[in-house]
């Protein structure tokens, strides 16, 4: 009166995806009179582990004009092989116009809709003073004539145009004629970065004073003055 079990093939049902499924094993036990019992064990399988994204970059500081470069994130998923992968980025504004974040968001997702998310960001900073076009060498200019200066002009990397000043300093040279005039050219862009540059004009008295015509000679007097001479070289009469 043995009684002898086997399995019968297991049967596999699909779930809602790749990664979800059913599997149902079903034993039959039979007598030695061929009378049989069945019992099923049903063991379903889900997909409830999100995929895994590779480390990206440490967070990192570049410098305008320069723009954020993002690596290129991949995944795996222990179900399902190749996740796929999708980005959002998101600018965040800094103290000046120049200054800002960038995260870059990667999501992977699996066929099953499980998902995770790594980013990566990048802040960029204004840290480069504007370039001043070169403006004349120091001259020097004779007074009555007084200093004309140049039109500074400037650029900016990041920013265009940035904001021109000047300042001007007056020493006195050696005589109250004598002076040197520096005009000082200040660029600032809007991050507050700011350069410099100088123009010098020295004037210099180097012309004599003019004395105004005088009266001509008298002639009346000079011919007195020759009557006079004359008789004095005359002899006198014995």
């Amino acid at each position: 009166t043995g009684v002898q079990t086997c399995a019968l093939p297991i049967s596999t049902t699909a779930g809602s995806c790749g990664g979800n499924y059913t599997v149902t094993r079903t034993w039959t036990a039979t007598d030695a009179c061929g009378n049989s019992a069945t019992a099923s064990q049903v063991i379903s399988v889900q997909d409830v582990t999100a995929p895994t994204i590779a480390a990206l970059p440490a967070p990192s500081t570049i410098s305008c004009p320069a723009t954020p470069s993002f690596a290129t994130a991949t995944a795996t998923d222990a179900c399902t092989g190749s996740p796929a992968l999708t980005f959002s980025e998101v600018t965040t504004a800094g103290t000046c116009t120049s200054n800002y974040t960038v995260t870059r968001t990667w999501t992977a997702t699996d066929v099953c809709g499980n998902s995770s998310t790594a980013s990566q960001v990048i802040n960029v900073k204004d840290l480069t003073a504007p370039t001043i076009a070169a403006l004349p060498a120091p001259s020097t200019i004779s007074c009555p004539a007084t200093p004309s200066f140049a039109t500074a002009t400037a650029t900016d990397a990041c920013t265009g145009s940035p904001a021109l000043t000047f300042s001007e300093v007056t020493t006195a040279g050696t005589c109250a004629n004598n002076f040197t005039v520096t005009r000082t050219w200040t660029a600032t862009d809007v991050c507050g970065n700011s350069a410099t540059a100088s123009q010098v004009i020295s004037v210099q008295d180097v012309t004599a004073p003019t004395i105004a015509a005088l009266p001509a000679p008298d002639r009346e007097s000079t011919r007195l003055n020759s009557s006079h001479v004359s008789e004095s070289r005359m002899p006198s009469s014995a």
